[in-house]
Formats: C-alpha cells, sequence, structure tokens
C-alpha cells in the first residue's frame, strides 16, 4: 500500500496578514494600487473580475501584492474559505480579513492545498479553532498548525485539474439553468399581459 507524507501547514507555506491600515481606506479613482475584499470573491472562490476598489496605500505593500498561485484565506467570520489567485493582478493588495498563504516548497501544489483547505472536514475543523467573541477569527497560529496531507505532486496536480473542471461545469450548468429560469419567467409573463390585455378587450366590446 502506498502512503504519503503529511506536514504542517507552516511548514509548506508562509502565511502573511492581509493589508493592515492606520485609518479608514478612502477609494481614489485614480489610487496607485486595488484592493481585494470578499465580496470581490464570487460563489465558486474565484476572484471577480474588475470589482476591486482603486486607492493610494498609506504604508509599506511588499507583503501585501498578490501574485499568481498565492491562497486567500478568509480569517474573519464563520466561512473561513481558501481562494487561489490563478492569474496575475499587477498592484493588487489584500485586504485585512484575509491572510495571504504563500507556498513555499516545491512539493506542493498551490491549487491542491486550496483545494484541501475548502474540503468540509477541514472547513468544520476551523469552527474549533476559532477565537474572538464579536467577530470569530481563525489566528496565523491555528491555521498554521493545520495538518495538509501530501502525495505525490503529480496527483495533486490532477486533483487540481479535475477540480477546476468540475467547478467550470457547475459554472455552466448554473448558467443554462438561470437562463431557462428567465425564458421561463419572460413566457409566463408574456402570458399575463396578454391575457389582460384580452380581457381589456373583451370588456371593451361588451359596453359598446
Amino acid at each position: 500500500m502506498n502512503k504519503f507524507k503529511s506536514t504542517k501547514l507552516k511548514e509548506t507555506a508562509d502565511v502573511y496578514v492581509g493589508y493592515q491600515a492606520k485609518t479608514r481606506i478612502h477609494e481614489d479613482a485614480n489610487g496607485s494600487h486595488f484592493l481585494v475584499q470578499g465580496r470581490d470573491i464570487d460563489q465558486s472562490l474565484h476572484l471577480k473580475d474588475k470589482i476591486f476598489i482603486r486607492f493610494n496605500p498609506e504604508i509599506k505593500i511588499e507583503n501585501y501584492l498578490l501574485n499568481k498561485g498565492d491562497i486567500l484565506f478568509q480569517a474573519r467570520g464563520a466561512d473561513n474559505y481558501a481562494c487561489l489567485i490563478h492569474k496575475k493582478i499587477p498592484n493588487t493588495i489584500a485586504a485585512g480579513s484575509f491572510y495571504i498563504i504563500r507556498t513555499n516548497k516545491p512539493e506542493i501544489h498551490p491549487a491542491y492545498l486550496a483545494w484541501w483547505l475548502n474540503l468540509p472536514h477541514v472547513q468544520k475543523s476551523f469552527q474549533s479553532i476559532r477565537s474572538g467573541t464579536l467577530i470569530s477569527y481563525v489566528s496565523i497560529k491555528a491555521l498554521s498548525e493545520i495538518e495538509i496531507p501530501i502525495p505525490h505532486y503529480s496527483i495533486q496536480t490532477k486533483i487540481a485539474r479535475v477540480f477546476e473542471l468540475w467547478k467550470k461545469e457547475e459554472n455552466l450548468v448554473k448558467i443554462i439553468q438561470d437562463s431557462r429560469k428567465a425564458l421561463i419567467q419572460a413566457a409566463c409573463q408574456k402570458s399575463v399581459k396578454k391575457s389582460t390585455k384580452e380581457n381589456i378587450d373583451t370588456s371593451k366590446g361588451g359596453q359598446q
């Protein structure tokens, strides 16, 4: 039986806190950088296109700049999802509600790591390690202790590809369902309008 090793997250990735502003962030249409917030991530855990606000950072932002392959981990609240950055996004910074997970070992695939962190049983485990009273959060220390199984890199790659294809299929199915729903609603509304018009015409005819 083939066995694979496991390791703690802190042994295979660096974890940074998102941008910590000294004061309230002020949106600026001509700002030098973009800011990724929770609202900029869709239900498929992908970054939305062209949604980020622009602003001018007040502090050094080297550790906050996002790179392809980084993972955004929503540290605050009850939904601690992981979002993989699939492409280059220049001059873009993660908001303070995120941790930036950056793999530092060639033996682990970022997409595999994001997939693992989003698994139901792993997500459930975050419930037991959250801190805070008003707003719960997962601390960097607790996150760093999460155990990550490390199968062969080729297996990680296959898992990442299969899961990404499944998400694309799921999105296509949703688009088709939404389009079908819109068509059905439009047809029903048309029938109502037609029926209403016929009743009005009949009523007018009876009054003559």
